[in-house]
């Protein structure tokens, strides 16, 4: 496959998988609750949909006029002919990516932004999501995790560094396991893992010369137990994954005995993601 061919998948996949978190999300709305997808394109500064969950109406999604279409006092009220539409969380999701990239040429999902319900502090809500992560986190360790200098948690679960980010502008949290590094054939790795099929919202990755583990959770609400079957899954799967790399392709793994003394020291880790 050659290179184009090889990006048109990748992005393909990318839409794929933010479709089927996005239908996730979708579902466990509370009623009442909605929240709006916005990206920046060449179109418009102000491409977007907003999803809400309407009692009496059930899911319902309306794509989100650019300012200058209803002036600034109101833009996410008007006009109200704006394409929409009302289904279950599959057919909405699907719908969403059908405008984000139909309508607003959205290249691929790493340019959509994902905030909460309109008139809910965004500071509320990332202190709030933060807070219960840190409490799901101290459930599964025993204690209250590590934070290093990004502010972002960090655990040693069988010798493995795992960091669990709290992002500050998508109601999403992510899980991040660097696993090698100096891996002699990347081109080789990188095909082999793309062909892998992980679980669900479970992925491995070969960034230059290394090799990551990466999962994510929808926030729109946050589950603790989707966190911890998360962080179980990708334990189990990604030590097998860097073995078989390693093992194929060259690489060395990157292990808590690779980290200076104290806790947390991070520095070696600070340029993965």
């Amino acid at each position: 496959m050659n290179d184009i061919g090889h990006f048109d998948e990748s992005v393909e996949l990318a839409w794929a998988r933010f479709r089927t978190q996005m239908a996730r999300s979708i579902a466990e709305l509370p009623l009442g609750d909605g929240l709006e997808l916005r990206a920046d394109t060449a179109l418009t500064p102000a491409a977007g949909v907003r999803i809400e969950n309407r009692p009496g109406l059930g899911v319902g999604a309306r794509m989100l006029a650019p300012p200058w279409e209803c002036g600034s006092s109101a833009p996410r009220q008007c006009p109200p002919d704006t394409p929409s539409t009302i289904g279950d969380p599959d057919a909405v999701a699907s719908w969403v990516v059908g405008v984000l990239r139909d309508r607003w040429d959205v290249v691929e999902p790493a340019f959509v932004q994902v905030g909460p319900y309109p008139g809910v502090d965004g500071g509320q809500w990332y202190d709030e999501l933060r807070g219960r992560v840190g409490d799901a986190l101290a459930h599964v360790l025993g204690r209250p995790a590590s934070i290093d200098a990004d502010g972002d948690f960090v655990l040693v679960l069988d010798s493995q560094v795992i960091f669990v980010i709290v992002d500050r502008t998508v109601p999403a949290v992510r899980v991040w396991i660097p696993l090698l590094h100096r891996i002699a054939d990347r081109t080789g790795a990188a095909h082999w893992v793309d062909g892998l099929r992980g679980g669900p919202g479970v992925r491995a990755l070969v960034v230059e010369d290394r090799l990551v583990g990466t999962g994510e959770i929808p926030a729109a609400p946050f589950d603790p137990a989707h966190l911890e079957e998360r962080i179980d899954a990708m334990r189990r799967l990604m030590p097998a994954v860097a073995r078989r790399v390693a093992t194929n392709f060259g690489g060395v793994h990157y292990t808590e005995d690779d980290r200076r003394p104290g806790t947390p020291d991070t520095a070696l880790f600070d340029d993965w993601y």
